[in-house]
């Protein structure tokens, strides 16, 4: 695999031939492996929501869509060029700035509400499905983990209490999360839902049968907004009463 950077301009041109570019410099990001590439059919389908040439069974494919929308979110343009039996190049074009970046200053460690009861974060990304369970146990919840529904599904077996709240990505391998909360509400009924994508809403509501008045928090997302998300959801047929905060690093 080759990775190379470099700057370069759009000019009016190529803008011209590709209607969401606007001129000007910018960045470019061009990443070129030697795998057995693509046709032109596959290469013209690769950045849609839910495509994938990938078996049932061995893998969700979702990387590119996701990639697509972070690049589209920053002003940016993504292109791909691929032959079969040569390899691909994804070249991802970021707008350059003019001016020198100043550091971020973070802010404080948020102050997040405390919390009780059981979470299941069902979660085939390991550093965010780790991440999560880390902040919720220091927040008061009991956590159960899984990396896909069928996980999910033997982590509620084997767990004899109530769960309050289940947290799902939507498309996992082996069993993704419309499925995994149709299951689990066979056997229990009133537990809450949070589904998880990188896609936007709309064709998360398009292409998933989540039912439109399902919660949903969009990748990426911050610690803060997932807990705060489940305190909204957690508490909206919960009698008042008062919030108790505690300071974590988010």
């Amino acid at each position: 695999m080759i990775i190379e950077t470099q700057f370069c301009s759009l000019d009016a041109s190529y803008a011209a031939t590709h209607s969401e570019v606007a001129p000007g410099d910018y960045v470019l990001l061009a990443v070129t492996d030697n795998g057995c590439g693509m046709n032109s059919e596959t290469a013209a389908q690769i950045f849609e929501p839910f495509f994938t040439t990938k078996e049932p069974g061995k893998g969700t494919g979702l990387g590119l869509s996701t990639v697509y929308g972070i690049v589209k979110q920053s002003r940016g343009h993504i292109t791909v060029y691929s032959e079969i039996g040569i390899g691909t190049t994804f070249k991802v074009y970021l707008p350059a700035v003019d001016k020198p970046v100043t550091a971020h200053q973070s802010q404080p460690d948020a102050i997040l509400p405390k919390g009780h009861g059981t979470v299941l974060v069902a979660e085939d990304e390991a550093p965010l499905r780790i991440l999560a369970a880390e902040t919720l146990k220091r927040l008061g919840y009991h956590v159960l983990l899984a990396g896909n529904g069928l996980e999910a599904l033997v982590a509620a077996d084997q767990f004899e209490g109530n769960i309050d709240i289940v947290v799902t990505d939507i498309v996992m391998p082996r069993m993704g999360g419309p499925e995994l909360v149709e299951k689990l509400r066979r056997k229990r009924p009133n537990f809450h839902v949070i589904f998880m994508s990188g896609y936007t809403e709309a064709a998360v509501l398009e292409n998933a049968n989540i039912g439109k008045d399902a919660v949903l928090l969009n990748k990426p997302f911050s610690m803060e907004m997932l807990v705060r998300k489940m305190r909204e959801v957690l508490e909206a047929d919960a009698p008042e009463e008062e919030t108790n905060t505690t300071q974590v690093d988010v």
